[in-house]
């Protein structure tokens, strides 16, 4: 590795680093102007969750795209600001809002 790609490296990893916030247990991305925000749908936790409620809870989050996690779902563990993520349990009811 030459000290230019190290760098480099460093730099990325700043990069990153900065974009996010701790808040308890999980580290959520930074909401900025035109990205996610879920604390605009905090009341959707319990609700049931349906094509167009989560479509309608995109919408007013400001995300562009939202991704639905069921029990026992496999996903990526990559943060995306733009993206709101709802946790489904076994009964169909959202269990967790965040982005990300």
């Amino acid at each position: 590795m030459t000290i230019g790609t190290t760098r480099a490296t460093a730099i990325l990893l700043m990069t990153l680093a900065c974009g996010c916030t701790r808040t308890g247990d999980a580290v959520r991305p930074v909401a900025t102007a035109g990205n996610c925000d879920a604390s605009r749908i905090a009341d959707a936790v319990g609700k049931p969750v349906s094509d167009e409620t989560a479509e309608g809870w995109r919408r007013q989050s400001g995300a562009r795209t939202i991704r639905i996690v069921r029990p026992g779902m496999m996903v990526t563990a990559d943060l995306r600001p733009d993206r709101l993520t709802v946790d489904v349990d076994a009964a169909g009811l959202a269990t967790r809002v965040v982005c990300g």
